[in-house]
């Protein structure tokens, strides 16, 4: 069941995206397309080996050669088109976000910035919707990659020999399980960094606004002693979370690895009593590779993702907060400010 937290991001993102969602439909196009590409490519070497193993002549592998080349650079150019249109579309949404949040910022009632500090809204401001961005552009460029790539790539490999296939999934079979108990923990612990962030950026501006007052009753060295404090707390955090994502990025990357050398027994085996040929074992280890990738890099994504929803919720809190001027349009037409 999706936490609260995650639906209310998704249900703020949904409003951004809606206006983009052709752009992110081009470029989400583009990485399937490069993705069969990319999927194909061991079925090219499946196909050379064993025309090596036949005898075939020199002109043969050329040509495979030659196709293998074509499809790695028609797959890298579609790859980059592809996350040319996510990554801009990304910019854009985070451009619309920080002009929404500042303008519910002018009409907020005053109360709200008195409770919250400056400078926490401050690190709102920028470094939540950074956080964003990141999610929307480099999150969303992973995702519609890796996902068409897993997909492609093990249906073909259930084509070349469905018992391989099977004796492959089984220790990516851990990889949900590991995501699913590790999901809370590091959505919380990114929370409380980006509080702890927000905790020193909201104490700075203070220190920057009353330096005169400080000098004055001269306590710097208290207000030294207190930013080291905040500084020590925001640096135990971080390194918990450190923690926390190196365990489960370490168990992602184990268990794919695990996958690999799963095959290569059983595939020798098979390969030995010739139920399969040898184009056949090197084209299934290719599809194992190209399947590492994407398991290993659910652990960079799952933590971009816990960052994004964490600081769209705190992003949220903005937008929710009572207006003291009922519409936009007054407050400029009073100020004589041009729309």
């Amino acid at each position: 069941m999706l936490s609260s937290e995650f639906k209310t991001g998704i249900r703020i993102l949904a409003n951004f995206i809606k206006r983009y969602k052709k752009e992110y439909a081009k470029g989400i196009a583009f990485s399937i397309i490069s993705a069969m590409f990319s999927a194909l490519i061991p079925m090219i070497i499946r196909y050379g080996i064993d025309l090596l193993e036949s005898g075939t002549n020199y002109k043969s592998v050329i040509f495979t050669g030659s196709l293998i080349a074509l499809f790695g650079m028609s797959r890298s150019i579609l790859l980059y088109i592809g996350r040319n249109h996510i990554v801009i579309t990304g910019r854009l949404i985070e451009r619309d976000m920080r002009e929404k949040t500042f303008e519910k910022l002018l009409i907020t009632k005053t109360e709200f910035f008195d409770k919250e500090g400056t400078g926490k809204i401050s690190s709102q401001i920028i470094n939540d919707i950074e956080n964003v961005r990141m999610m929307l552009g480099f999150g969303g460029m992973i995702i519609s990659h890796i996902a068409p790539v897993f997909v492609f790539s093990l249906i073909l490999e259930f084509f070349i020999s469905p018992i391989l296939a099977t004796i492959a999934l089984i220790p990516l079979v851990f990889i949900p399980i590991i995501v699913i108990t590790h999901e809370k923990k590091i959505f919380e612990l990114s929370e409380l960094v980006q509080e702890k962030i927000s905790e020193i950026t909201n104490f700075s501006q203070e220190i920057f606004s009353k330096i005169k007052i400080i000098k004055n009753f001269t306590i710097e060295d208290k207000v030294g002693e207190k930013f080291s404090h905040l500084s020590s707390e925001y640096k135990k955090s971080n390194l918990t979370l450190s923690k926390q994502r190196a365990i489960f990025e370490s168990l992602i990357v184990l268990f794919s690895m695990l996958s690999i050398v799963a095959v290569i027994i059983p595939g020798y085996h098979l390969l030995d009593i010739g139920v399969i040929t040898k184009g056949d074992l090197a084209g299934f280890i290719a599809y194992q590779l190209i399947l590492a990738w994407p398991a290993m890099a659910i652990g960079y994504l799952f933590a971009v993702i816990q960052r994004g929803v964490a600081c769209l919720w705190r992003i949220n809190r903005i937008f929710e907060q009572p207006q003291e001027i009922p519409d936009l349009s007054v407050y400029y037409e009073h100020k004589n400010i041009p729309k």
